[in-house]
């Protein structure tokens, strides 16, 4: 499916290009984003799918959002300035006598924040459509899994053999604090985060044994990277998710599978941690 396609690259090439925080990432993969959306469009529409149903009742919403946020970068005679930021005109007229002038009292970063908005939205329209084809969900959940497994052994192989630059050629700004290829061990943390759930999940879905202890030995990983990412955020994070998760479990009184998986999870992740060593931690 192109959308799950699309998804995937899109989430994984942002992250492999440092967290997609430098201004010729952004805007590498938000043309990659908007390729993808348009060719996800077209070939929906040729194939006389168009939009889910659940888009249709957001577009109107989305629509006048955007509408709204462009509406204030553009130029307005002084009079409508007036009337509608009647601050902005009275800080102009201490200064000189007002132009033409936005409502946004900075145009450039209104814009370049409403063109990331444009991109989050591309990918928001292309992750919505997945509920309704399942085994393409299932695709992108499987492909981040496996992904983040790999990340995690990454950023644990970079931690140990560190020699002060992400890929070990790319050099670091001043006081920072990277972990795997961010520039920002707390966005490794919150990324990672995200995935841990998915891993118990599939490793709750399948159906054998020897899925279900993969799914749950790559969830272990990503968890014991998390911990020694030192983000306090982030593993604070998890465990305050994971005790809710466990609590919602028991307390629903699931069968037993949803809460031996947990289980297994909590114990081998805190094996791996005590047997590596919990000081840095």
């Amino acid at each position: 499916m192109l959308e799950s396609s699309a998804i995937l690259t899109t989430v994984i090439l942002s992250v492999l290009l440092f967290g997609t925080v430098e201004d010729w990432s952004i805007a590498l993969v938000g043309v990659l984003s908007l390729v993808f959306f348009n060719l996800w469009l077209v070939n929906s529409i040729k194939k006389g799918q168009g939009l889910p149903s659940i888009q249709r009742s957001l577009l109107l919403c989305i629509a006048a959002f955007l509408g709204f946020s462009l509406f204030q970068i553009v130029p307005l005679p002084p009079f409508l300035l007036k009337v509608l930021s009647p601050v902005k005109y009275s800080a102009l007229e201490t200064v000189s006598r007002p132009g033409f002038q936005s409502i946004s009292v900075y145009p450039y970063a209104t814009l370049h924040a409403l063109l990331k908005l444009i991109v989050y939205l591309t990918l928001f329209l292309m992750a919505v459509s997945l509920a309704e084809r399942k085994e393409g969900l299932r695709m992108v959940v499987r492909g981040l899994v496996f992904f983040g497994f790999i990340l995690s052994v990454f950023a644990l192989l970079q931690k140990a053999a560190w020699n002060g630059r992400i890929y070990w050629f790319r050099e670091v700004p001043t006081n920072s604090n990277p972990f795997g290829p961010f520039v920002n061990r707390n966005h490794f943390a919150g990324f990672i985060n995200m995935l841990i759930p998915f891993g118990i999940a599939m490793s709750i879905q399948a159906r054998e044994n020897a899925k279900r202890f993969l799914y749950i030995f790559l969830s272990v990983v990503m968890g014991v990277a998390l911990f020694f990412s030192l983000s306090r955020g982030g593993i604070i994070s998890f465990l305050v998710s994971f005790t809710f998760f466990s609590v919602t479990i028991i307390h629903r009184r699931m069968r037993s599978l949803p809460i031996l998986i947990s289980g297994t999870f909590a114990l081998l992740l805190l094996s791996y941690l005590l047997y590596l060593g919990l000081e840095p931690v």
